[in-house]
Formats: structure tokens, sequence, C-alpha cells
């Protein structure tokens, strides 16, 4: 049920976001986005119920559904004239992310249990907060 409602508030989420975005600006967006996700997995963390638990998950979706189509709508703006080569390294980080984490949560889950080693996931998520001055377009900047 949790994976459910996370991919449904993620399908919710992407169908709105560019517009958002356009209001917002890509940096604002990624941190309360971030905020989101964050405050989503302390739910998934802490709540006694199973049904929190899912609204939890509900709530990391929210969050975390916008930040990676932003950040290659960004990436590909910023090197315009090489737009793939940009998508192709912010794609390899997400990647090496789903890569890491698993294997950090599994040797974590080891030796402190899986309810706390998930927070690293938190903590991973919440390093995005000061990563997003990154998806800052200077003004002048090629432009597809």
């Amino acid at each position: 049920m949790g994976y459910f409602a996370f991919s449904g508030t993620m399908i919710a989420v992407r169908l709105v976001a560019d517009r958002v975005v356009a209001r917002t600006g890509a940096v604002r967006f990624v941190r309360v986005a971030t905020t989101v996700a964050v405050l989503g997995f302390a739910v998934v963390l802490f709540a006694p119920w199973p049904l929190a638990v899912v609204s939890g998950f509900a709530v990391v979706g929210l969050g975390v559904a916008g930040i990676v189509p932003i950040a290659w709508s960004v990436a590909s703006r910023k090197q315009a004239d090489a737009p793939g080569r940009a998508v192709a390294a912010v794609a390899a980080c997400g990647y090496l992310g789903f890569l890491v984490e698993p294997v950090l949560v599994g040797a974590l889950a080891t030796r402190i249990g899986l309810h706390w080693a998930l927070s690293s996931a938190v903590v991973v998520t919440f390093a995005i907060v000061f990563l997003a001055p990154s998806l800052r377009v200077r003004e002048g900047a090629l432009t597809r």
C-alpha cells in the first residue's frame, strides 16, 4: 500500500510540476519538495499506525516526484551546446544513488536495524536542500 500511495502522488505531482516551477523557480520548488519528502520520511519512520505509514509514503511521493525531472530540465538548459551530456551527468548521479543507498541501508540494517537504517534515506534526501542552488540558470545563459 505504501508503494501504491507513493506512486499515485508522484503521478499527480508530475502532471503539475512544470507549472509550479514556472511560478516559483526551480530552486524554491526543489527546496520545498525536499522538505515535504523529509517530513514524509519522518512520518514513515515514527508513525505508530500502518495507515499513517502509508500516508507518509504518499507525502514522500509528493516531495520527490518533481526533483529529478526538474534537475534534468535545468541541466539541459545550463549546457545548451551539449544538453545530452548534461542530462547524462544528472542521470549518472541518480543511478549512483540507486546503487549506493540500498547497499547502505542493508549494511546499516544489519548493525542498527532496518527501522533506523531507513533514516539514511532522510539524510540523503535532506542533502538535496543544499544542492538546490546549483539549479539556478544564470541570466543570459543559452537556452533551448
